[in-house]
């Protein structure tokens, strides 16, 4: 059915009902990039609560024409009100009768850094079906447009580059490498880049080595998985990545690097995070034992349950606040806190339930929430566990297929269930579960 606002003369358009549209859509967008990466939402949950209601306001704005993109939205994109640009910056992108990528463009091109996020996230998400072969052709073409912004959104939205990769691979500009080694995942790899990640892996900036090694292990590289174990004790982006992929791939000896790791106050956090994610007894047990610890029991305890598959309800875990519950904070804004809605554990139960379950797990396989771990249950996962765990296992994904299947997890819900059906269709030789030292080859 048609939409009337498509069809009626511009006079009975409701200017307040379309304000009333953009402010919606302005909130809706916060909270739905906060749901990102939340411990208590679900990919389904996501997608049926704000992202579809951001999606239905967006709509409406679009449907509205180019009358209320000159009078409403092109205002906003040169405003300082950063939600108001992004949501302005999506719908100007959107295909119809108010598209107008130049004018988005040229915002980038004269904006601050928080301006620019918000450009880069509007570009990075947009559904317009023409929007990456015209990036593609500006970045190429140098219009004088932002070179690093255009080249994470490329990146984001899984653009190949061409030959004109080793360009940026080679730039002076540490930001613009940063972004052609994402935009390097989505092509195959050539002699040149390869040069290029053995530099980048010995970089002082320590984005440049995160982003090489997540592009080596993608590409099997030996010299960047045996980076990881020296990189792991680093308290930055090049450190976290590598303690993951010690949990992702390592065998015992790699975890038993990482239980040590926790003797390092700065980094306990992250390790007791990066071994939620080995699926190994060892690390379980070192979990429990961080469960009595103020400010890391509950970041202990995700991690505990999602080797063994506990669920932490019940006797399991502490009582809530007495002033909130599960479905106020579910209504209610999301914490700038990283481990917001993470349960409090009651520690003396789960080390109850641990000591009579212990032996039901095999002490030398992974184990994926208490199953052993296989490439179907890691698809699954990604269906089904908290939002806060799916980059890392889209991580695994795409490094477990040599970046044949990429989920990108802060796309639009249906975005990432297209990519996650292509995993499911790769055939089993384009797929491994064994450990990355087997697989690092190249």
């Amino acid at each position: 059915m048609e939409n009337p606002l498509l069809s009626r003369p511009d006079r009975y358009l409701r200017w307040d009902v379309l304000e009333t549209h953009l402010e919606e859509a302005c909130f809706l967008w916060t909270q739905w990039e906060q749901t990102l990466s939340s411990a208590l939402f679900t990919l389904d949950e996501v997608a049926q609560g704000d992202e579809q209601r951001l999606r239905a306001h967006l709509k409406a704005l679009v449907a509205g024409g180019r009358r209320v993109c000159e009078r409403l939205l092109l205002p906003c994109i040169e405003g300082d009100d950063t939600e108001r640009l992004r949501v302005a910056a999506f719908v100007l992108l959107a295909k119809g009768e108010g598209q107008d990528l130049s004018s988005v463009l040229r915002g980038l091109s004269q904006a601050d850094e928080a301006q620019r996020a918000a450009f880069q996230r509007a570009l990075e998400v947009s559904e317009a079906m023409d929007l990456s072969a015209g990036l593609l052709r500006s970045l190429l073409e140098g219009d004088g447009h932002d070179t690093a912004t255009l080249l994470e959104v490329l990146a984001f939205r899984q653009v190949p580059l061409g030959p004109r990769l080793g360009v940026f691979l080679g730039s002076s500009d540490a930001a613009v490498r940063i972004a052609a080694l994402r935009a390097g995942r989505h092509q195959p790899p050539s002699d040149e880049e390869a040069r290029a990640l053995r530099g980048a892996l010995d970089s002082s900036v320590p984005e440049e080595r995160e982003a090489a090694l997540a592009l080596g292990l993608r590409r099997g590289s030996r010299t960047a998985w045996l980076a990881c174990p020296a990189l792991a004790a680093q308290a930055d982006t090049a450190g976290e990545i590598s303690r993951l992929a010690l949990a992702l791939g390592g065998d015992a000896r790699d975890v038993e690097r990482l239980i040590r790791l926790l003797e390092m106050a700065p980094l306990r956090r992250s390790v007791l995070w990066a071994l939620g994610f080995s699926g190994r007894v060892a690390a379980a047990d070192a979990c429990l034992a961080h469960m009595r610890e103020p400010g890391l029991a509950a970041v202990a305890a995700e991690a505990f349950c999602a080797i063994t598959g506990l669920v932490l309800e019940g006797a399991f875990r502490q009582p809530p606040a007495p002033e909130s519950s599960m479905e106020e904070e579910r209504a209610g804004p999301l914490e700038e806190d990283p481990d917001a809605g993470l349960v409090l554990p009651n520690a003396q139960a789960l080390e109850d339930w641990w000591a009579n379950s212990r032996e039901r797990f095999d002490r030398s396989a992974r184990h994926l929430a208490g199953k052993p771990f296989s490439m179907s249950l890691l698809l699954d996962s990604l269906e089904l566990q908290p939002m806060r765990r799916r980059p890392v296992l889209a991580l695994e994904l795409a490094i477990r297929s040599r970046g044949e299947c990429e989920v990108e997890p802060r796309a639009f819900s249906d975005v990432q269930r297209q990519r996650l059906r292509r995993g499911r269709t790769l055939p089993a030789s384009a797929l491994f579960t064994a450990l990355f030292d087997q697989r690092m080859t190249t």
